[in-house]
């Protein structure tokens, strides 16, 4: 029960219930592509219940949960190549887990990534003693009538608010029609 509570704080339901109805629906068509679907899904579990009580994880693994997290997504998505995943980080730096996986979550959530001009940018970076994220989607031009929207990124400022009281420099905005995010965290 207290490992569905820890799963259920960090990670959005809506994550698993698309996924299993992604893979319900790949069994039929490729069950080797399901399984594999099914073998990420059951990684990104463990990690987000077992691997995330510590305090820091290290930035590769946090990195490859982040990956498998993609792959789950494009899964549903008609145009998988309209998401790209930049990855420079060659350091074994530790963060705290699941930093930035509310910033692509939201940026799934709000993005049509179905019509063909649509597109998400991912890039992390690690220079020196710096890591550099920026997640930037088109916006969905419907619009959602949901209650809960915006909680993810609040809860995600402040938990960076905690974490790196003075460290960290977070950028979000709306220019057009994209919705960026760009994250400076010094690691000291």
């Amino acid at each position: 029960l207290s490992e569905l509570k820890i799963l259920k704080s960090k990670l959005n339901p809506h994550l698993l219930f698309n996924t299993l109805n992604n893979i319900d629906a790949l069994i039929q068509i490729s069950p080797e592509k399901a399984s594999q679907a099914l073998s990420k899904l059951s990684d990104i579990l463990r990690y987000v219940v077992y691997e995330t009580e510590d305090g820091k994880v290290s930035i590769k693994k946090e990195i490859d949960n982040l990956q498998k997290y993609i792959a789950l997504e494009k899964m549903r998505i008609v145009h998988p190549n309209s998401v790209e995943f930049i990855n420079k980080v060659s350091d074994e730096t530790t963060i705290p887990p699941m930093l930035f996986f509310p910033f692509v979550e939201n940026a799934f959530k709000h993005s049509n990534l179905n019509n063909p001009d649509d597109r998400l940018n991912i890039l992390i970076i690690e220079d020196k003693n710096k890591i550099v994220f920026s997640c930037s989607n088109t916006i969905n031009e419907y619009k959602r009538n949901d209650a809960a929207s915006g909680m993810g990124l609040e809860l995600a400022k402040k938990r960076l608010d905690l974490l790196f009281p003075s460290t960290h420099i977070l950028n979000i905005s709306k220019l057009d029609n994209k919705f960026i995010v760009n994250l400076e965290i010094q690691l000291v």
